[in-house]
């Protein structure tokens, strides 16, 4: 399986994740405690991890990463071989070691 960038947030705006999951990267010495969103993005037809979460409303199910990018959460969490994928990628090109699954609520 390939692993692509995004298309550019002037492109894509706001991406709708399916099957989504919430990650936070634990912090280390060299890396500070992340969160992001994993999931699938049937749009696109692709496995999905966010950039850094920086604001989320729970009441919408959406949030706002880093890049700027609005990420919406359709239907409950859950889990998706191809989010995965990217996530576990994503993982070995960051040199993430450690993480555990939260809750929306852990995002209030």
């Amino acid at each position: 399986m390939t692993i692509w960038k995004t298309l550019p947030i002037e492109q894509r705006p706001q991406i709708v994740l399916v099957r989504w999951c919430i990650y936070e990267v634990l912090p280390t010495d060299d890396m500070p405690a992340t969160r992001h969103f994993v999931g699938y993005n049937c749009r696109d037809v692709e496995g999905r991890v966010s950039s850094a979460i920086t604001t989320f409303d729970p009441q919408t199910l959406t949030g706002i990463t880093n890049s700027g990018r609005i990420y919406a959460l359709s239907g409950d969490s859950g889990s998706d071989s191809d989010a995965l994928y990217v996530w576990q990628r994503w993982c070995m090109l960051n040199g993430v070691t450690e993480f555990r699954e939260i809750n929306v609520e852990d995002l209030e």
